[in-house]
């Protein structure tokens, strides 16, 4: 029996560890936010939520772009404003620090080319494409 539980503890750590670094490897690159994917998301997660997103919040969302770097730096601009920061992921949380601000995510889906994050503490929901060339 402790047989069984010692592998099945080593599998659970190996998939965490898996798991970390897939995340890390797929987040690498300059994402944006896909405005139109994120608006559904949150009107299904957000009964409460009526109508469309307003048009100002629209413009800000299409505007921002977020680059993870391999050393662990980001880049965050909105406009033409551009700030640094640094980028964490431990488990299934992405933690970026810009301009002394922390902001948690949890991924909620991966690939190359798309993540979901939840913001845990507003409940705002983030689809992000993969634009790097």
């Amino acid at each position: 029996m402790r047989k069984i539980l010692l592998l099945c503890f080593v599998c659970f750590i190996t998939n965490c560890l898996y798991a970390q670094k897939k995340f890390e490897k797929h987040l690498i690159g300059v994402w944006k936010v896909d405005v139109e994917a994120t608006e559904a998301l949150m009107k299904e997660t957000k009964p409460e939520l009526k109508g469309a997103m307003p048009d100002s919040e629209k413009k800000l969302l299409s505007s921002l772009r977020i680059e993870f770097q391999k050393t662990g730096k980001c880049k965050s601009s909105v406009g033409d404003k551009t700030r640094e920061g640094t980028w964490t992921v431990e488990n299934s949380v992405l933690t970026t620090k810009i301009n002394g601000a922390e902001t948690t995510f949890t991924i909620i889906g991966i690939d190359i080319l798309e993540v979901t994050l939840h913001d845990t503490k507003k409940n705002t929901y983030l689809v992000m494409e993969n634009i790097t060339e």
